[in-house]
């Protein structure tokens, strides 16, 4: 592998994550990696595709001409004759790092144990950024936002440690990813066990736009939010890149379009756009 970048993006709609975490198999939503993939390259098919002559983008993602100078087949792959020739971009699972969840004082960016493990095992932190008091059990928070109970969304808290879990030298690394201060100035720490009751039973909705088949109009509808990866949710992926040519703009230029298509489950009905906060050759 030649070169890794990091991507840190911002959860423009709410995202709906892999089923694992639905089913309460993961401890922490996600993005598969093969979601991601397809969604980039889902992105880059459309904006190719006066070039091929296909049918159907659907084709096209598929693979098309097997020439490593493909915007298609160059990054992501393709088969022929039987066998898979594999791409030179390589996707990891797009995993949270702050999730927003509303309080009577405003929008606080939990994270969690099994959160700052993914960010840990990646290199990304390392154990002397931080000082994480809470057990892996509890049922409390940790917080600088004082003391005394905090109620996130329609769930109050105990506060039993008043002291931030990152030190100085993870928020600098934090802000050198992306990540924007006012997060950083409001995260809250909890066992992943409080994390994941807070996503998958919030009973909150969010506004979607349809088109009532009678009228012609726009009607709007409340979806429930429970399970999906929140509106405003930082997040981060990598992609490793085994050549250089030209590679890693194509790729890049399908991650600034998912602005607009969305990544993960149904994004026809106005959720999973993300949008690009900064880029990291690690």
């Amino acid at each position: 592998m030649k070169s890794r970048k990091i991507y840190c993006v911002m959860a423009l709609e709410p995202i709906c994550p892999d089923d694992r975490f639905l089913n309460q198999i993961s401890q922490i939503p996600l993005v598969p990696a093969a979601r991601l993939k397809y969604s980039v390259k889902y992105s880059i098919a459309l904006t190719f595709q006066d070039r091929f002559k296909h049918s159907s983008i659907d084709e096209l993602v598929e693979g098309c001409c097997g020439r490593e100078n493909c915007p298609i087949c160059g990054p992501f792959g393709f088969w022929r004759k039987g066998k898979e020739t594999p791409g030179a971009a390589e996707f990891s699972d797009m995993t949270p790092m702050f999730i927003p969840i509303d309080t009577p004082d405003g929008p606080v960016w939990c994270t969690s144990h099994a959160i700052i493990d993914v960010l840990t095992c990646a290199g990304l932190l390392g154990e002397d950024d931080l000082q994480i008091r809470l057990p892996l059990d509890s049922l409390d928070v940790q917080s600088p936002m004082g003391d005394g109970i905090l109620t996130l969304s329609w769930l109050p808290l105990r506060v039993a440690y008043s002291i931030s879990p990152l030190k100085s030298s993870a928020r600098d690394k934090f802000l050198n990813m992306g990540v924007p201060r006012e997060v950083l100035d409001r995260v809250v720490f909890t066992s992943d066990k409080v994390l994941a009751h807070l996503i998958r039973d919030n009973p909150e909705s969010y506004l979607i736009h349809l088109v009532d088949p009678q009228t012609n109009g726009i009607t709007h509808r409340l979806a429930p939010l429970c399970g999906m990866i929140p509106q405003g949710t930082i997040m981060w992926f990598s992609v490793g890149y085994f050549r250089r040519d030209g590679i890693i703009d194509v790729v890049e230029g399908g991650i600034s379009h998912l602005e607009h298509i969305g990544v993960g489950g149904l994004t026809s009905r106005e959720v999973g756009r993300i949008k690009l906060l900064k880029s990291k050759e690690v």
